[in-house]
């Protein structure tokens, strides 16, 4: 193919190329970013399910206690307490509680010295509590997520969520309560820009339909912003040369089209 046609109208190439150029460039753009939308859906779908499912194990350990009558501490109650407590995947204890002192669990029995609750709880919906990584309650060491209700606590000391933090470094999360005023977990990716680009940030938030609760998937680099500096220069190089070589081709067929040999 000639390059004649080519070099003897540059003033369309400079008019054309970097139209051109910006017009690839926002189709790359917008189309990254729907990518990452869908990703951040289906990624907001997947805290939800695994939050109703840790809400509901916890959930259901309380409600089963509560069905315990009589409920007081005792030798009969806390082996009940056991037993109910080996169904349940992400209750790591239960007990009960009177005037805010945990008078007895499964896993410690009958306390000779009732544990204070010297925590200040988050009042959720349908009566819960809650409070996050609390110390000193049992000589261990450990942190326990508190759910309560009606004299009845439950704890676990397991990081159901720490899966999803390791396997989604790229975008920050988090869930609350449907207001926000509570946070019951939270993610801060490294890779995102700092608070400064906050104007960039694309929220997508879902709702559970069974907990008072809400899931949000942060992305605040937003379409080619989301790739490191050697990956989108890369990316603008293609483009460039895309940009030419459809101009190139394009000013070459009406040059044909025009010429005695295509007539």
């Amino acid at each position: 193919m000639s390059l004649r046609a080519f070099k003897e109208k540059p003033s369309a190439i400079i008019f054309f190329l970097p139209l051109l150029l910006l017009l690839l460039i926002c189709i790359s753009h917008f189309g990254a970013n729907y990518v990452q939308m869908l990703y951040q859906k289906k990624f907001t779908q997947s805290l939800i399910s695994k939050a109703e499912e840790i809400s509901s194990d916890i959930s259901q350990s309380i409600y089963q206690t509560e069905a315990i009558n009589p409920r007081r501490c005792d030798e009969e109650t806390v082996n009940k307490l056991r037993i109910l407590l080996t169904n349940y995947h992400y209750t790591h204890d239960v007990g009960l509680v009177k005037q805010n002192r945990i008078i007895c669990s499964a896993n410690w029995g009958i306390l000779k010295e009732p544990v204070e609750l010297n925590v200040d709880f988050f009042k959720g919906n349908t009566g819960f509590y809650f409070a996050q990584k609390v110390e000193g309650i049992f000589p261990i060491d450990a942190k326990y997520d508190i759910a309560k209700r009606n004299g009845i606590v439950a704890f676990t000391i397991q990081d159901p969520f720490k899966y999803f933090d390791q396997a989604n470094k790229d975008f920050s999360f988090n869930i609350t309560s449907i207001d926000g005023l509570y946070v019951f977990h939270q993610f801060d990716s490294e890779f995102q820009f700092d608070n400064e680009f906050n104007l960039l940030s694309q929220e997508v938030k879902s709702c559970s339909t069974k907990f008072g609760y809400c899931a949000s998937v942060l992305n605040n680099r937003p379409g080619l912003l989301f790739f490191s500096t050697l990956t989108l220069t890369a990316v603008l190089l293609l483009l460039c040369v895309i940009s030419f070589l459809i101009i190139y081709f394009f000013i070459s067929y009406i040059e044909r089209t025009n010429s005695i040999e295509f007539r």
